[in-house]
């Protein structure tokens, strides 16, 4: 497979289904983009510089400095880092590939709205994208789609 790449701007749908794939509702996921900070923290004020608070970066989805997808690109949400790219076959698949973990997706949802209340980069994108994908899984299955469970699904010979 030959990897190719998309830049931003992002469009709505990419930002939807990169935000999807982030946290783990895709099969046969790739591992996720990550800040390049992740590890060491940057320190506030400054490009690596002296300042004195390092900005840590928490374990979100079980993966530490997780970056979000906006429309600029993906950003992190806990120091700002910005990178501009991402494997277009992130975005090449169905948005959902699999039933997620409701009780995952709810606590996903509650750590994105704390870090939107506290104005962190991009995490309004994540919560807009988490929101997004439990208003598909827990809309009403329309009648004409629904199955008769009182006739069967095939005829036994």
């Amino acid at each position: 497979m030959q990897l190719i790449n998309i830049k931003a701007p992002f469009s709505p749908q990419q930002i939807q289904r990169l935000n999807e794939y982030q946290c783990g509702f895709v099969i046969g996921r790739h591992h996720p983009f990550t800040c390049l900070h992740r590890e060491h923290g940057l320190s506030e004020g400054s490009d690596m510089g002296s300042a004195t608070r390092k900005v840590t970066h928490e374990v979100i989805a079980g993966h530490r400095g997780l970056l979000v997808a906006t429309p600029t690109g993906w950003v992190c949400p806990h120091c700002g880092n910005v990178t501009d790219w991402a494997f277009s076959f992130m975005c090449d698949r169905p948005a959902l590939h699999q039933a997620p973990d409701r009780d995952k997706l709810r606590q996903l949802i509650a750590t994105y709205t704390t870090l939107t209340t506290k104005k962190a980069p991009g995490a309004a994108f994540m919560l807009a994208a988490l929101e997004s994908l439990r208003d598909r899984i827990e809309a009403p299955v329309p009648t004409s789609l629904r199955h008769d469970t009182t006739r069967p699904l095939h005829a036994c010979p």
